[in-house]
């Protein structure tokens, strides 16, 4: 599936909003602080159109590329679902 500039211009504006939105904890009790470091990565190849290696690239501790990983997946149509999504759901907001 190929995204259209829209719908990544969507999903961007969409996690700039779980950012902001971000509780201070999850359902898990786990601090969601940690947290906004992974949405910057994942606006940041969402913006920058990065490639699954142009991320390890960039990010090569574990955590940061995980995150990173993530967008790719979703740009290249490997993930299903909008990151938007995914993090919705762990922040236990209805989707």
């Amino acid at each position: 599936m190929t995204l259209s500039p829209e719908q990544i211009k969507d999903e961007i504006a969409a996690l700039k909003k779980l950012r902001r939105e971000a509780p201070r904890t999850n359902k898990a009790g786990i601090l969601a602080a940690g947290f906004i470091a992974q949405f910057d990565l994942q606006i940041h190849v969402l913006e920058n159109g990065l490639t699954e290696s142009q991320a390890y690239e960039q990010f090569q501790d574990r955590h940061s590329f995980d995150a990173a990983n993530d967008a790719c997946c979703w740009l290249s149509g490997a993930e299903p679902y909008p990151l938007s999504t995914l993090w919705a759901v762990l922040f236990g907001k209805p989707v």
